[in-house]
């Protein structure tokens, strides 16, 4: 039983690269191939990053009597980044898996079925914790090599991910308890919130991790001491992987003990709170007048409603606006840094600004998911007396103002803080709009072309589709060569010429795409 479950969780989990679900059938050869050189390439970078900041830290913490620092400060990052990228699949795949009415009503017991869903997220720390652990224990070996430190890695490797998964289910488990008390839309937005939050602080602690290393050698004891109290775990974790047994088994003990304490939990609430619907007020009838609205307006409504109540759409769909309004702030606070800093190069000061607005706006997945998100409720939409023009005039639409909104609230920003001419602000400003058109139209094309209708959890949909996989490497690539062309021609034909010619470009692929949409898009999208 617990088999055949662990088995369905993992083909779950890889089933993006190995079914078209477009098509109903395997890919072929050279897909699977294609998707696994692309994952490959995007581990090898990471494994590469924290590789480097090894090597940083290794042999001047070892050589300084400090060796227990140098794992205790990785293993930190590594769990860090283990709660980072689970802690969003984490509440949607234990509680808002769209199959979890179906186990229910098999005779299984609860505690397999979650079980096999806390053995995938305790596959995800694992994949995420080892781009970390991995360079870590492979830069002190090579080093410091001991048969004892080679089995301490292991077993560390393996272990501590449980603590990270605990973290995550923690987490989870508050967000669920929150979310079956509060409307759709509010606990969409708070668990967005609550997301977020966590990520500005791990980023936060980051930028400050060349700070402690440096306070760390000047007040070595007051901060061991620090370590010592409040990150204790990691503490025994480092003294473990420099030999000293005790501590080694003190954070297996507290690392497992924190975990069997989360299952126990988890397992004893899981069905009420699966079944709970506590969110949804009771309704009393009022009769009332509304406004005629237009279809189109509908359809927005719709679409923003949908986001709103998707914390996971709303995080990896909208993240570059969140960014664009912090950055917005930033200017305005640090305006006289950001001037110093483009001084250099201050006659291209608008194309500084327009290059890293278009930067930032790429980063934006609204419509990439759009269509895969729609799943089993497709054919809905397929039915309504409306064009699918004006479907996916919608989305679109919807991309193009969360998006474009931001956008001009840092231009205008920047702006103020550049002393930008009103010439300069007025092209940046078609420059970055018709832009994000662009970007909306390519999500969607996308999606339309590679949809995943078949996911358990919208996670899967937001996160690990194709379309958003291109739709994100492929606005990359938009921004880096109109950024790239811009540091080219400016200097031959002048900052404004340069600016027509890339709103001409952008315009007529903004056209292509659009016209795609309108006469081949639509009918792709009735035939899904």
């Amino acid at each position: 039983m617990y088999k055949a479950l662990i088995k369905k969780q993992l083909l779950e989990m890889l089933s993006f690269l190995f079914k078209d679900n477009k098509k109903h059938k395997r890919r072929s050869t050279a897909s699977i191939v294609l998707l696994s050189l692309l994952l490959l390439y995007s581990c090898g970078t990471f494994f590469f990053l924290f590789t480097l900041l090894s090597l940083a830290f290794c042999q001047p913490l070892v050589s300084a009597g400090s060796g227990w620092l140098y794992f205790a400060l990785m293993g930190t990052l590594a769990t860090a980044l283990g709660v980072i990228g689970s802690v969003f699949s984490t509440y949607s795949t234990l509680y808002r898996a769209k199959d979890n009415e179906l186990l229910l009503s098999l005779p299984l017991p609860p505690r397999a079925i979650l079980f096999s869903r806390m053995a995938g997220l305790y596959l995800f720390c694992l994949f995420f914790e080892a781009m970390v652990l991995i360079p870590t224990f492979a830069v002190y070996l090579v080093q410091y090599f001991s048969v004892f430190s080679l089995l301490a890695a292991l077993i560390t490797l393996l272990i501590a991910p449980l603590f990270a998964l605990a973290v995550c289910c923690i987490l989870g488990y508050l967000i669920a308890i929150i979310a079956a008390r509060l409307g759709s839309r509010i606990r969409g937005i708070v668990t967005m919130v609550v997301s977020l939050s966590y990520i500005l602080l791990y980023f936060f602690i980051q930028s400050k991790i060349q700070n402690f290393f440096q306070s760390f050698l000047e007040n070595s004891e007051e901060l061991s001491g620090t370590f010592k109290t409040f990150l204790y775990p990691f503490y025994c974790m480092g003294l473990g992987l420099q030999g000293d047994a005790l501590s080694a088994l003190i954070f297996i003990a507290i690392t497992l003990a924190l975990f069997g304490a989360v299952y126990i939990l988890l397992s004893k609430s899981f069905i009420g709170i699966i079944t709970s619907n506590r969110g949804d007020k009771k309704r009393v009838y009022k009769e009332k007048s509304y406004k005629t609205k237009s279809s189109f307006s509908a359809l927005l409504r719709k679409e923003l409603h949908r986001f709103t109540t998707s914390p996971a759409y709303m995080l990896n769909g909208a993240l570059a606006s969140i960014l664009l309004i912090i950055a917005a702030v930033f200017v305005l606070v640090k305006g006289d840094a950001l001037t110093s800093l483009i001084a250099p190069m201050a006659q291209h000061s608008a194309l500084i600004c327009a290059a890293a607005i278009v930067l930032l706006s790429s980063m934006n997945l609204i419509t990439a998911p759009s269509i895969s998100l729609e799943s089993k409720t497709l054919w809905l939409l397929q039915s309504l007396p409306v064009s699918p023009w004006q479907i996916l005039k919608a989305k679109l639409a919807l991309h193009i103002l969360l998006t474009a909104v931001p956008a001009l609230i840092c231009i205008f920003c920047i702006a103020i803080a550049l002393k930008l001419d009103v010439l300069s602000m007025i092209l940046t400003i078609l420059a970055t709009t018709v832009f994000i058109v662009l970007c909306a139209a390519f999500g969607l094309i996308l999606n339309l072309k590679i949809p995943n209708l078949e996911w358990v959890n919208e996670t899967a949909a937001v996160k690990q589709g194709l379309a958003v996989l291109f739709a994100m490497f492929g606005g990359w690539a938009m921004s880096f060569f109109l950024i790239g062309l811009g540091f080219l021609l400016v200097p031959i034909v002048g900052q404004t010429p340069f600016f027509l010619i890339a709103i001409v470009i952008i315009c007529a692929l903004c056209v292509v795409s659009l016209t795609w949409l309108k006469a081949k898009g639509t009918k792709v999208f009735m035939e899904l």
